[in-house]
This record gives C-alpha cells, structure tokens and sequence, in this order.
C-alpha cells in the first residue's frame, strides 16, 4: 500500500494472465520517477482477506461477529490500473483511493512493542476503536491536482517539505535540501554525477579521474552505499547515501514535532518529485518512505481527515 500513488496499480502481465476484464482506461499522471502514461483499468472482482480469528472478527451488518470463518469479502468491485512502469517487487499496489475507503483510517502495526506481537494492518470504519491516545497527531497537506500528502520534515534546524510514502523502500531528500541542512554524502556528488562540461585538465588526467570515479561508483554500489533508479524516461539516477545518520523531526504543529528514528537517508534528484503537486524543483525537498516509518510502533493514515499518527 502507498499513500504517494493516486490510483491502484496492478503489472500488466499479472493482468494479462489473469484474463481481467478492462473496464476503462487511467489517465496519465506523475509518479516519483517522473511522467507517467496512462494504462488500461480492469475489474480485480471482490477481494477477501485472510485472518486469524483469535486477533480479530469480521463484523456482520449489525456490527455483531460473523461466523468463524477464515476468509470474508474485504471490498467489492475492486479496480486497478496496468501503468507502464510496475514496481519489480510485487504484482500490484493499493493507492490513495483506496486509503480513502475507510473513514476511520488505517493502522500500520510493525510489531515492534513490547508484546512481540506479529506485523499487522488494521482498516477502521470509523472512529470507535481507534486507538491513538500514546501516538503524535501531525496533520498532513493534500498537494493541489495530485492530492499526494505532504509533511515537513525538520533537519539540522531547516525545514524542508516532504512526501508522506509508505509505498518508498527509502527516504530521499534532493540536493538543495542535503545544501540547506549540510547534510554530507558517503561520496561527494560530483564523483558520481562528474560535471561533463568542464573542459580543464588535459586527457591523461580526466582519463585516470574518470577511471577511479568508476571504481568508486562499483564499490559503493556493490555496498548499498549508492542506489540507481531508472525514470520513466529511461535515463538512470543515481542516489547517494549520507555519510552520517540523520537525526529528522517531523512537524506535528507550529510549535510541536516528533523525532523519528535516526538513520542514514539518500541524498539526489528524483525526476517526478517537482511536479508531485508543486514541491522540490530547485527548492528542498524530500520523500519520507518507509525505511523510516517501519521503525515506528504503528502508524495511523487518516485520508478523510489529513491526520496521521505516529
């Protein structure tokens, strides 16, 4: 599930095999690697969920317990999109839209309490039994057009806005956000992206630069010290790691915010980010993703109401 996503996404392939009725067409749109074409919309059917009935029941009509059984129909007419450019690490993923079916929210529980109790998602109707009394309120900004949800990060004092994106593996801030906090890379940037139009230094010496630019690039890309992302364009980014562990506040009123876990986060140029409603561009800018979040206890996404807790 990712919140940075204005539609269900499914691969094609995974629809073609499945034989699914189109039953329209998504038109084109942004994602974080930039322009997106738009794709055929088909008819997933009525999904069901598998649960363990000593954790939790399905609910009947009358809010009374259904019967003890396993699976029950989750959500009816479901539809997803086969955009051109699928995520390699799953067959489809549940978007924006599909947060905003649950009045309530949805809880993300990553197991990390004192119970050891197993990751779990829970999807709330309404309010009732929602439980966020030990959690952080931070109210969130739907982008203008995409409606994306926007946060600010705080980092070494500076403020700088963010995506909210549970569907990122990684937190990524762009190069005028690393410039306005000071934030260093494991290796400067223009190593990794040299700048081609200098035209100083004779040809043995750019030769032997370049050489060990390479080894460095190899090294560090074996290490995970450096990640390439491809856009929609095809053309390769390259994304570096922070020398150090970031310490990151997030805003959760004018006079309040919340720091969240340490880690080391990814410093370049995202192409989609600037037109994801208007942030980034030549201004700082960054994606809060879930490498980040999945150290919180739990996580409540409130769509409706632009809350989150955490």
């Amino acid at each position: 599930m990712g919140t940075v996503s204005n539609t269900n996404t499914i691969n094609a392939e995974v629809a073609k095999e499945l034989c699914l009725e189109k039953v329209g067409e998504a038109p084109g749109g942004v994602g974080s690697g930039g322009a997106i074409n738009g794709g055929d919309t088909f008819l997933l059917g009525d999904c069901e969920l598998d649960i363990k009935i000593n954790d939790a029941k399905p609910l009947d009509d009358d809010n009374t317990v259904a019967e003890d059984d396993e699976q029950f129909t989750f959500m009816k007419e479901l539809t997803a999109s086969a955009l051109p450019i699928a995520s390699p690490a799953a067959a489809g993923l549940l978007g924006l839209a599909f947060f905003y079916c649950f009045e309530g929210g949805v809880e993300f529980n990553f197991g990390l309490n004192k119970q050891q109790t197993p990751p779990s998602v829970l999807f709330y109707a309404s309010d009732k039994h929602l439980d966020a009394d030990e959690l952080t309120l931070v109210p969130f900004e739907s982008l203008p057009e995409s409606m994306l949800p926007s946060v600010t990060l705080i980092m070494n004092g500076k403020e700088i806005p963010a995506l909210f994106d549970t569907g990122s593996p990684i937190t990524v801030i762009n190069q005028a956000a690393a410039i306005e906090a000071g934030i260093e890379t494991i290796i400067p940037s223009d190593v990794v992206n040299p700048d081609n139009k200098s035209k100083e230094g004779n040809f043995l010496s750019k030769m032997a630069s370049n050489f060990k630019s390479a080894n460095e690039i190899a090294k560090a890309t074996q290490s995970g010290e450096i990640l390439t992302i491809q856009g929609t364009d095809g053309k390769p980014t390259r994304l570096i790691k922070t020398k150090e562990q970031q310490n990151i506040h997030i805003k959760a009123s004018s006079s309040s915010k919340k720091l969240l876990p340490s880690s080391q986060i990814f410093v370049g140029e995202i192409p989609g980010l600037s037109a994801l409603g208007g942030i980034g561009g030549d201004a700082p800018a960054a994606i809060l993703g879930i490498d980040i979040l999945s150290r919180c206890d739990r996580i409540i996404f409130r769509a409706r109401q632009n809350e989150i807790y955490l």
